[in-house]
């Protein structure tokens, strides 16, 4: 968890975005490494929380390819 901001609870995914429409969308991209680089890895057990219907999945493609 980063505070409040629970990554393998997928109905809160849009909340490190909302960053961007604030004075500081820097804090957000740095969150958004953050969850990349500390939450999804290349093994097993390397994605927390429940990858229901893909949502986890998509949610780090899309966040590394910039959308």
């Amino acid at each position: 968890m980063i505070g409040q901001y629970a990554h393998g609870n997928e109905p809160s995914h849009h909340i490190i975005y909302l960053y961007a429409f604030t004075d500081t969308p820097k804090v957000g991209q740095k969150y958004i490494h953050k969850v990349i680089n500390d939450f999804h890895n290349n093994t097993p057990d390397g994605m927390i929380g429940n990858d229901d219907c893909g949502q986890m999945s998509a949610w780090y493609i899309l966040s590394t390819l910039g959308f």
